[in-house]
């Protein structure tokens, strides 16, 4: 099986555990990359697990959802999908469904890795370099599909949310983070 570039931790917000399993990623260099709401809040990859694939999307309505900026002030009408995330069953399958059963709060932090990327002369190592940070989120969904003749069952998780932040942090030429963009919506009920 190849290794993803799509990285996925999930911490239990009431009660400190991750509901996550250990990847073989090591990334040295990877909180001068992340955003500083994710700085040290995981300390190494451990509570990661690899993906295979995701998907999210947002759209512009007229009612519905609510973005805000964290001021709290209304700052477009933004329907936000839910994060739809895919991988292989692991360790972390029994805990997401018990989050799912649960209804726990839960915080989610996906990475997205550019693979072979040397850090200042260092060995060649896995940088994050996009991703997205969800609070209060939910496991809204989790469907298991196997076919019987084949052995990689997939499982499918759908998380909702109430706020969702998205980085992305550039390289530069001498292997350090550039200047990083961060874009973050909180998602509310129209009054």
């Amino acid at each position: 099986m190849a290794q993803s570039n799509i990285l996925l931790a999930i911490q239990n917000t009431a009660k400190g555990t991750a509901l996550t399993g250990d990847s073989t990623k090591v990334i040295q260099e990877k909180d001068n990359f992340l955003p500083s709401s994710a700085q040290g809040t995981v300390p190494n990859l451990k509570p990661f697990i690899e993906l295979t694939g995701m998907q999210w999307s947002a759209s512009r309505t007229n009612s519905g959802a609510i973005a805000a900026d964290g001021s709290g002030k209304t700052t477009s009408n933004v329907s936000p999908g839910p994060l739809e995330l895919f991988k292989h069953l692991d360790a972390a399958t029994p805990k997401l469904a018990s989050a799912l059963k649960s209804g726990d709060k839960l915080e989610v932090y996906l990475m997205f890795l550019k693979a072979g990327v040397s850090v200042k002369g260092r060995e060649t190592t896995d940088i994050p370099f996009f991703g997205y940070i969800l609070k209060d989120a939910l496991i809204i969904s989790q469907e298991i599909s196997a076919k019987p003749d084949e052995l990689d069952a997939q499982e499918r998780i759908l998380i909702s949310y109430t706020t969702l932040e998205t980085w992305y942090t550039p390289q530069k030429n001498d292997g350090q983070p550039g200047a990083q963009s961060n874009v973050q919506m909180t998602f509310h009920s129209p009054k």
